[in-house]
């Protein structure tokens, strides 16, 4: 490792590099693990490919000390907000759909939302609520909102429930009623 600080590398980072535990984290001596003693230094090391990568250590399950390496920003994926059609209004019925295909794919792009999902699937027992066939990832699921959203409905997953795309689009053109399932 050379002397200087690394050029592309945060000030901040580097100028804290050498300082103890207690002042790195700007906490008591308390924070640091037990079996890594009383002078642990945050570093940088190699990792594959990169040089300077920050690190840090902790005790394992087993007590021994292993490294934590930072997460770099670069690696998070980019994900683009899709736009809302322009001539889309949630209080018009004939964009209902449309909004709730967007909330479906929403969902499956958050934590939140995949746990509304699941337990949405586990309270209708992995059965479609319309046909009562298995919904699984091969022949999908649409959201469906029990009352509509346009007449007053909330987001919230007791008015959710889960359909085939095939159900979904019949319980629209036929305008069938549909609510939630009540499990014994």
């Amino acid at each position: 490792m050379s002397v200087g600080s690394p050029s592309r590398l945060p000030t901040p980072i580097w100028g804290k590099r050498k300082k103890p535990w207690n002042h790195w984290s700007n906490g008591s001596s308390s924070d640091q693990p037990e079996c890594l003693g009383s002078g642990w230094i945050p570093d940088f090391d190699r990792r594959g490919n990169r040089d300077w990568s920050f690190f840090g250590e902790t005790c394992d399950d087993e007590g021994r000390p292993t490294k934590v390496w930072l997460y770099y920003a670069k690696s998070t994926p980019i994900k683009r907000h899709v736009k809302v059609k322009g001539e889309a209004n949630p209080y018009d019925p004939t964009y209902e759909t449309y909004f709730e295909e967007r909330e479906g794919a929403h969902m499956l792009e958050t934590f939140r939302g995949t746990r509304t999902l699941r337990y949405l699937w586990y309270e209708q027992r992995g059965l479609c609520t319309q046909c009562n066939i298995k919904i699984t990832r091969i022949t999908g699921w649409r959201l469906h909102y029990c009352v509509p959203r346009v007449k007053g409905g909330s987001t919230g997953a007791t008015n959710c429930v889960l359909l085939h795309p095939e159900c979904h689009d019949r319980v629209h053109r036929q305008r069938l009623p549909v609510s939630q399932p009540r499990l014994p």
